[in-house]
């Protein structure tokens, strides 16, 4: 009879405890309860604990479903007051494995000897009453529950399992000796011609070493980098291109070059007449005297003098004439020969002391053309300062066009430029302080590198194939720039095309052929290189034969020189 019901008050708490009972006879036994130094687990509470009352000649599958609805608990199971059950040990483990996958700790209440052994083996408490069990600690138990072969079920023999158990073996019967020795022998010249022909097949192996047919394929096109393209477009060789734009600003200064005339001073000095004649000549004011071709230079006495005759007067005072005036006038000794007008031909005249005193008082004033050049000049300078500054923010694959660099006027400001003087002032030096915005266009040489191998693609033989690793791309110059800023510049692209090769198909058509067959074959299905050699070297060397096996021959294509 099975009852389901409520712990008494004593034993509820948080949760019903189900109980299935066949007698209501507690157990007595002289049985000791658990081993003092065993590792025990001690009851912290009574409403965890579950208790299952075993009847007499219980099997494993009843106790297992009876156990599948607990998880986590403390189950207290219970065998019955007249006979008993469950007497062998691995019936024990199958239950101690049962209770261990629904993480259950398991206790016994018995008086059966046997139980009470195999329990205390496999770590499982027993006690002799109910009460002593809800009041003593509990063994943990073996973490890893097993049983040996001599406690497993024997009461079966092998005859009776040989209809289903492959692992019975049958008796047979021995050959005679007289023929069991032949039949060994002819095994192992089995083994021996097996061993010899999977050596022979797979032991030899063979390289081939060939240059490949090949084609320098070269292009030159052009490319247009557009501001308002999204994406890439390899059949009309577009490719997108970013405006950067970088605010900079200078300060440059050039010398001016208009001039104004301000008081010239005239250049004095003395000079001496030589008289070439036997009578005294008067030598009035205002005599002219100057330096000798290309370019004279005119001096005027500035005192009368007498020069007696056949002899000479060196200290007549002499003034740079007003057509000289200024530094002009200033000349080194020994540089005045000539004595104009009627006395010329009676006369020499010479500076024995250089002439001096002459200066200029002219100003230096701004001219448009000086404007202009202080203009281009930091024009030039800002572009260079911009791309260096837009540079730094760039990527390793994006580059500037230089010549899409420009000063648009339409972002410029007039109060961004101010010159120090107006056209027509006076100084030496104009000082230009100016800031611009100055625009490029950045592409991605990835994109322009596309274009180029697609152009590279196209133009090698179809039998061919281009090797990605040869080709090489430049970018040229700027061909033309249109008002929406369209830069169009040229490309170079090269690449090495290679004749096709299936390796494998080779392999297959040189296996078991001889060397010289072998290159005979190469040399009339392979586009080899012209002039070139197929080296083949096979392991072991005397073998003589290419190899069974196709993946035994390695096919290895050198580069060639082009």
């Amino acid at each position: 009879m099975i009852v389901l019901a409520h712990m008494n008050s004593r034993r509820r708490c948080n949760s019903a405890i189900i109980t299935i009972i066949c007698s209501d006879t507690r157990l007595h036994t002289n049985h000791p309860v658990g081993d003092e130094n065993e590792d025990l687990i001690t009851m912290t509470s009574q409403d965890q604990l579950t208790y299952v009352q075993l009847e007499s000649n219980e099997d494993i599958p009843s106790v297992r479903d009876r156990l599948s609805f607990f998880r986590g608990q403390q189950v207290l199971i219970i065998w019955p007051e007249n006979g008993t059950a469950l007497t062998r040990k691995l019936d024990l483990v199958l239950v101690q494995r049962e209770a261990r996958r629904r993480l259950l700790q398991i206790a016994f209440v018995t008086h059966d000897e046997m139980v009470i052994i195999h329990a205390e083996e496999l770590g499982i408490s027993t006690f002799e009453t109910i009460g002593t069990a809800e009041k003593a600690r509990w063994k943990r138990g073996r973490t890893r529950v097993f049983t040996q072969r001599h406690h497993k079920p024997d009461d079966t023999v092998p005859g009776e399992l040989m209809p289903v158990a492959s692992r019975v073996r049958r008796t047979r019967k021995r050959l005679p000796w007289f023929l069991r020795i032949p039949m060994r022998l002819g095994v192992v010249s089995i083994v021996i011609a097996v061993l010899s022909g999977a050596v022979y097949i797979t032991v030899p192996s063979a390289t081939v070493t060939l240059a490949m047919e090949q084609e320098l394929i070269q292009i030159d096109t052009t490319i247009t980098a557009d501001p308002n393209a999204l994406d890439i477009d390899v059949e009309n060789r577009i490719i997108p291109a970013t405006r950067y734009t970088a605010t900079v600003s200078t300060v440059q200064q050039v010398t001016t070059s208009g001039a104004e005339e301000g008081t010239r001073t005239p250049a004095t000095g003395i000079v001496a007449f030589s008289n070439q004649t036997d009578d005294a000549i008067d030598v009035p004011i205002g005599t002219q005297v100057s330096t000798g071709e290309p370019n004279p230079i005119v001096f005027e006495t500035t005192a009368t003098a007498t020069v007696p005759a056949n002899s000479s007067l060196d200290s007549v005072p002499v003034i740079a004439s007003a057509d000289f005036l200024g530094t002009i006038g200033n000349i080194s000794a020994s540089t005045i020969d000539t004595v104009l007008g009627e006395l010329s031909d009676d006369l020499a005249v010479t500076n024995a002391l250089a002439i001096t005193g002459g200066s200029d008082n002219d100003f230096s004033t701004v001219t448009a053309d000086d404007m202009e050049r202080a203009m281009g000049a930091a024009r030039q300078y800002l572009q260079v300062l911009a791309f260096t500054e837009i540079e730094a923010d760039l990527s390793d694959n994006q580059t500037i066009i230089i010549e899409s660099l420009r000063i648009p006027d339409e972002l410029q400001r007039a109060d961004w430029i101010t010159y120090s003087h107006t056209m027509g002032d006076t100084t030496d030096l104009l000082s230009l302080d100016i800031r611009v915005i100055v625009e490029a266009l950045v592409i991605d040489d990835r994109f322009a590198q596309q274009i180029a191998f697609a152009q590279v693609s196209a133009n090698k033989p179809e039998d061919m194939t281009l090797n990605p690793e040869s080709f090489l791309y430049r970018r040229g110059p700027v061909v033309s720039t249109d008002e929406e800023n369209r830069t169009t510049f040229q490309a170079f692209g090269e690449g090495i095309a290679s004749a096709q090769l299936n390796t494998y198909a080779l392999q297959t058509d040189l296996t078991g052929r001889s060397i010289e067959e072998a290159q005979r074959l190469i040399a009339a299905i392979v586009d080899i290189a012209p002039n070139s050699q197929t080296q083949i070297e096979i392991f072991p060397n005397n073998f003589g034969y290419m190899p069974l096996l196709p993946v035994r021959i390695d096919i290895e294509i050198e580069g060639t020189d082009l």
